[in-house]
């Protein structure tokens, strides 16, 4: 998905958060967002991320086989926030 379908995702359930904002910054703010999520994961050898109401990204090195050879890789979990029902 694409930052601005996100955006217009956004617009259709929430109309009132972006009154005043132009779709494009929305966009960019968005993706900036993503950026910053993405270089904390890369950043990350061993450990989680959590973000509330969205979910928690465990991050692991694991000893996978290649052939002969054992090499380390990074692992990456994506685990969803449980939906807080009323």
């Amino acid at each position: 998905m694409k930052p601005i379908e996100m955006v217009q995702m956004i617009k259709q359930t929430k109309p009132e958060l972006m009154r005043k904002l132009p779709d494009k910054r929305v966009a960019a703010v968005i993706r900036a967002s993503l950026t910053l999520l993405r270089d904390k994961i890369d950043a990350l050898d061993e450990g989680a991320i959590k973000l509330p109401g969205f979910g928690r990204f465990a991050v692991r090195q694991v000893v996978r086989k290649k052939g002969n050879t054992e090499v380390t890789v990074k692992q990456v979990v994506f685990r969803t926030a449980k939906r807080k029902t009323n």
